[in-house]
């Protein structure tokens, strides 16, 4: 244990942890920053997350007919309220557009009309008729679930129809849960992915090569008690990569706004109002776990990786050139499917395992394979 406490520390040592603060704080600028302070990213993103929130107090994590019910009433004394908004406004009126009907079937093509509509809209930015238009989305979508539902996806496979009319039999559309929430966590938590291996590759590269390039490894390999630090570097590699995850997931959950997707967490992913249906009845809270769980096996997958071809690496040259172009497929990986929209019946339902289970395979029949040329290998070597 003294010996992988003493490799940790040879991994975090002053000026690699520096540069790798430095290496976070500017991936989170250019990256990571928008999507955060951003939420919701303008109109009328913010009218459907205020409405959304709304419908959650008043209806719970879902909406059944008689909420939606009340739901359109408040709609419709919003539209009296509009009505004696612009008959009050004498360019309207003489336009001839004094009523909400009038005024969102107005044509655009008309200078004078898209001038009135662009004053209402964009110079005095009046939420009430922002939020008209979230609430006519929402009805929308829950007047039409079923073809919203079914409408994501062209030439379904049996088994991906066999889900949908599960989602759809279940009640699950019936979930207040619109897609902006997931869209935001997703296009996060995938750069929170990245910026992670990142810096699991960044911190785990010299693990084995420092040693090579001190000629320590020949005292190491002269004993046979040396020979198996390879396996307590390799120990200390993983523990090191695992603290990494960890703080790095909790930078990043101190500033997600929690807050405001706080009333979400309870709600039902598989919703008419998400732009996504998954094989597994996930709640937000739980989808937010199960990017948890695969950041971390991600991250060791690649901290074994990392330590492999750091021990056959000759070089800082040779390191570079084998390491870039595997963290790159990675990376990708990462970023189209590994982290992205987990579990999502686009794919089929066992390729996010199986892309796992390979790549841990992958990791660890390289990882044992060394470990056993460790114990045989000759010192020139």
């Amino acid at each position: 244990m003294r010996i992988i406490f003493h490799e940790m520390k040879k991994i975090f040592h002053l000026k690699a942890v520096l540069l790798l603060l430095a290496l976070s704080f500017i991936y989170y600028v250019l990256f990571i920053k928008f999507y955060i302070d951003h939420f919701p990213n303008g109109r009328p993103a913010l009218d459907l997350y205020r409405v959304s929130i709304e419908m959650v107090k008043d209806y719970g994590s879902r909406m059944d007919e008689k909420e939606f019910s009340h739901f359109q009433e408040v709609y419709q004394q919003q539209v009296k309220e509009a009505n004696r908004f612009l008959q009050s406004r004498p360019e309207f009126a003489a336009a001839g557009i004094t009523t909400y009907e009038a005024f969102r079937n107005m044509d655009m093509s008309n200078d004078t009309l898209a001038q009135l509509y662009s004053k209402i809209m964009f110079e005095e930015n009046l939420d009430l008729f922002w939020e008209l238009q979230a609430r006519e989305y929402f009805i929308d979508r829950y007047e039409n679930k079923e073809d919203w539902i079914r409408g994501r996806y062209e030439d379904v496979s049996h088994q991906q129809e066999q889900r949908l009319q599960e989602v759809i039999n279940r009640g699950h559309i019936d979930a207040i849960f619109p897609f902006l929430i997931l869209e935001n966590y997703n296009d996060l938590i995938r750069h929170v992915s990245i910026l992670t291996l990142l810096s699991i590759v960044f911190m785990i590269s010299p693990l084995y090569l420092r040693d090579r390039s001190n000629l320590v490894v020949y005292l190491q390999y002269s004993s046979k008690t040396g020979r198996r630090i390879f396996g307590k570097k390799l120990v200390a590699g993983l523990l090191a990569a695992a603290l990494i995850i960890t703080l790095q997931l909790a930078a990043f959950f101190v500033v997600y706004p929690l807050d405001q997707v706080g009333p979400f967490l309870s709600a039902e992913i598989n919703s008419a109002f998400n732009d996504w249906t998954f094989w597994y009845n996930w709640t937000f809270g739980q989808y937010i776990a199960l990017t948890v769980i695969a950041i971390y096996l991600l991250g060791l997958v690649v901290a074994c990786l990392t330590a492999w071809i750091s021990r056959l690496a000759t070089n800082t040259l040779t390191l570079i050139g084998v390491q870039v172009p595997i963290s790159f497929v990675l990376f990708w990986l990462a970023w189209k499917h590994l982290m992205n929209a987990l579990t999502e019946i686009g794919r089929p339902p066992y390729f996010l395992p199986a892309c796992y289970v390979a790549l841990i395979a992958v990791a660890i029949a390289l990882v044992a394979w060394r470990w056993k040329k460790e114990k045989e290998i000759d010192l020139a070597v």
